[in-house]
């Protein structure tokens, strides 16, 4: 049985406490495969049950393999080692992750009722992103699931989400099953994230209400360069917003519940809809921003995965140029 129990080589060099952590960029599988994959990412230590139930559940939703990944600190790992060699006279780098394994795989028994064997189950040292991150790009997963944690949890989520471009789930444990709200810019004239919202909720049964804010005083947001449009387009003004909402779920051949709010934070407006709608699901996207871009005005998604007290889908979204370029050239 081969289980990975040792970090993916980067190209060269070595850390100071000698663990080689993997870049977040891997070259995914050519080979075909006939199931999706859906990857549970553990933290260092924990037993999140309900979250481990609902991987469980969306892998039979979707008809995927789960699979399980937890990543133990390089300082972790030394410690342990540390350890271990006072007290036996071990020095072997593996001690730990075989404890992390056993600890892991008799967890996942109890709850489950089955073993994982072969591949399925991971244990990694490196930092929880980057291991994250390249075991999702080479296994090919088409979803991650993450556990809730205190602390800001937001940007480890969204640096996953940019690094592996791949849907990213933190797992709250939830008694609603309202439905699903997806908050949109209607910047892209494919819709990724109603898209998005849309085919998860098909998979859950969950409807679908989708919301855009306007904020108070903001400057007319474009349209979209292809895609629907309404004959009137002058962006700053609810009626126009919800035309090109209603626009939009006609394109997707979807029905949705349409709501446009006008808070001056759009995370109040989301998190207050998702209450509101007694959501069980809040989909978002985010994109690559550029360091001004995030000093300034921080990331959308990172707060609502932060404040938020129901489950998140955070899906990634292509970049947009202009959020790249100018000042970001000034550091």
């Amino acid at each position: 049985m081969a289980i990975k129990t040792k970090p993916l080589r980067p190209a060269a060099g070595k850390s100071k406490r000698g663990v080689e952590p993997s870049p977040p960029r891997v070259t995914p599988p050519k080979r075909p495969r006939a199931r999706k994959r859906i990857l549970l990412a553990l933290f260092e230590s924990g037993r999140p049950t309900p979250t481990l139930q609902r991987a469980a559940a969306l892998a039979r939703t979707h008809g995927a393999e789960l699979h399980v990944l937890r990543v133990v600190p390089s300082s972790t790992a030394a410690s342990v080692r540390q350890r271990a060699a006072k007290a036996h006279g071990v020095t072997r780098d593996d001690i730990w992750a075989l404890r992390a394994l056993r600890d892991t795989r008799a967890w996942l028994a109890t709850v489950l009722g089955e073993t994982f064997g072969g591949d399925r189950l991971t244990v990694r040292i490196g930092t929880f992103v980057e291991q994250v991150s390249a075991t999702a790009i080479e296994l090919g997963a088409d979803m991650i699931v993450v556990p809730p944690r205190p602390g800001r949890l937001g940007t480890i989520v969204t640096s996953i989400v940019r690094a592996a471009q791949v849907p990213v789930l933190v797992a709250r444990k939830s008694t609603s099953e309202q439905g699903i709200v997806a908050a949109t810019d209607l910047a892209r004239p494919d819709y990724p994230v109603l898209r998005k919202a849309v085919e998860f909720g098909a998979r859950v049964a969950a409807p679908v209400v989708a919301i855009h804010n306007v904020s108070p005083g903001a400057p007319a947001a474009k349209p979209p360069a292809a895609g629907p449009r309404t004959a009137d387009s002058r962006g700053d003004k609810a009626e126009s917003r919800t035309a090109r909402l209603t626009a939009a779920s006609q394109h997707l051949g979807v029905h949705a519940d349409l709501v446009v709010a006008g808070a001056l934070n759009p995370v109040d407006a989301i998190l207050g809809e998702a209450r509101a709608r007694n959501a069980r699901w809040v989909v978002v996207g985010t994109r690559p921003r550029s360091w001004f871009g995030r000093t300034v005005s921080g990331s959308v998604a990172a707060q609502v995965v932060n404040r938020a007290r129901r489950s998140v889908l955070v899906t990634p979204l292509p970049a947009d140029p202009s959020s790249v370029a100018g000042p970001a050239k000034t550091r």
